[in-house]
């Protein structure tokens, strides 16, 4: 019983210390809240200005379909660069001995999940806008976000860990994220590939799958691969659980390499 009430608890606490520091963080600024819907916004604005108007590209849809990658991606690189940042940015609050190294890693986590609701919200009001209008498909969008987000939950938690233990290694984890754009099918279509790489790049690649995914479901109106999402989904659980469990055994090596670093 005091397990379930720890874990819970925990959670609990993620959520209220995620809105918290957004509360915190939107009252820095003057437009506040807004900003959750003028950044998605901007980066539409700006590949709409670039590609349909500069570039002139006549490919039917093709500023929607660099949307609908673009987008994922900024909410998997916000949270991997975040959560290879946050523990040390936290490191005021872990001289509480109440408190878990990994919470800093999920209240990032939770944060870019908040404003990545509104982002969604701010892409399927461009789709509308574009003369794509809603179907049964759109409810799927739930299900291939939180696809996403349990895997990117133990990548989070992964980043977190090593770069408390290897500082350097913040910026070799940035550079793999920027790697990922242009391996992941953003300005590209995977389904153009050749028949064997296509399937490997999808398989070894959750961020393509996922990003192929929206599409199919927003752009094609068509079903995602419901087989490769349940594995992604339950093998994230699965491997954020794990790394829980690491950090638990290792909590207090990281909470003194933390501190005394």
């Amino acid at each position: 019983m005091n397990g379930l009430r720890d874990f819970l608890g925990f959670w609990v606490l993620v959520n209220t210390y995620a809105r918290m520091k957004l509360k915190s963080e939107a009252l820095k600024t003057y437009l506040s809240y807004l900003w959750w819907l003028l950044e998605p916004a901007l980066f539409v604005a700006a590949f709409y200005f670039v590609f349909a108007v500069v570039l002139d590209f006549r490919t039917p849809d093709f500023v929607v379909f660099l949307v609908l990658g673009k987008i994922p991606y900024l909410w998997f690189a916000k949270c991997i660069n975040g959560g290879a940042n946050s523990i040390f940015g936290g490191r005021d609050l872990l001289t509480n001995a109440a408190i878990r190294p990994e919470l800093f890693p999920m209240v990032d986590f939770f944060q870019n999940m908040y404003k990545q609701i509104v982002a969604f919200v701010a892409v399927l009001l461009f789709l509308l806008l574009q003369g794509h209008f809603p179907s049964s498909h759109w409810l799927l969008l739930p299900v291939i976000a939180l696809t996403q987000m349990a895997v990117m939950m133990p990548l989070v938690l992964a980043a977190g860990w090593i770069s408390s233990l290897i500082p350097d290694v913040k910026m070799l984890i940035s550079i793999l994220v920027l790697i990922m754009m242009f391996l992941s099918g953003i300005f590209w279509d995977v389904n153009e590939l050749p028949s064997p790489m296509r399937e490997q790049l999808l398989l070894w690649n959750p961020l393509a799958f996922l990003i192929d995914s929206y599409r199919q479901i927003l752009l094609h109106q068509s079903q995602p691969d419901w087989l490769h999402l349940g594995l992604l989904f339950f093998g994230g659980l699965v491997a954020a659980a794990a790394l829980f469990g690491l950090y638990r055994l290792s909590r207090y090596m990281l909470t003194n390499k933390v501190l005394y670093s």
